[in-house]
């Protein structure tokens, strides 16, 4: 599946669905972020960023935190911290990642590879290839077959507003 996004959501004003075809869900621009919403209207993720980090919440996992170092990206899950742990009415249940992502190529020119390592594997397998559509100031996401689709879009979300 290739989908095509903006290459800057910050200057986005209107609502874009995914895939453009036929929705499945929609992205909307908020302060500092912005909202993933189904079909019928029902938050299902989000992104917000400040500074050099972004972090990623999707509806059926733990969050996802993308850094920006210079032209360095960093994919971390973030746990909760032993501090944070003791206002958790249930540590244990702690949403747990996993997988472990990461990046090749040149996010900051828009071109790019995201990989994903579940665990129990040996190597990373590439999830989506991220390019430019210099003319049209827009991005192609081509998400590979079986990947989780909102997460892929999460990501590359979380990456273009660093």
């Amino acid at each position: 599946m290739i989908i095509t996004l903006p290459n800057n959501f910050k200057a986005a004003v209107f609502d874009i669905n995914i895939p453009e075809s036929e929705p499945m869900f929609k992205l909307t621009l908020v302060k500092g972020g912005v909202l993933f919403y189904n079909t019928s209207g029902v938050l299902i993720g989000q992104v917000f960023y400040e500074g050099n980090a972004a972090t990623a919440v999707i509806a059926d996992g733990a969050s996802i935190r993308v850094e920006r170092s210079g032209n360095n990206y960093i994919i971390a899950p973030p746990s909760a911290k032993n501090a944070d742990k003791k206002n958790l009415q249930r540590p244990e249940s702690e949403r747990i990642l996993l997988s472990e992502f990461s990046i090749f190529g040149k996010p900051s020119q828009h071109n790019y590879q995201l990989f994903e390592k579940k665990t129990g594997t040996t190597k990373p397998s590439i999830i989506a290839t991220i390019i430019p559509v210099p003319l049209e100031d827009k991005i192609r996401i081509k998400v590979d077959d079986g990947s989780n689709l909102l997460r892929i879009i999460s990501l590359v979300v979380a990456i273009n507003l660093l």
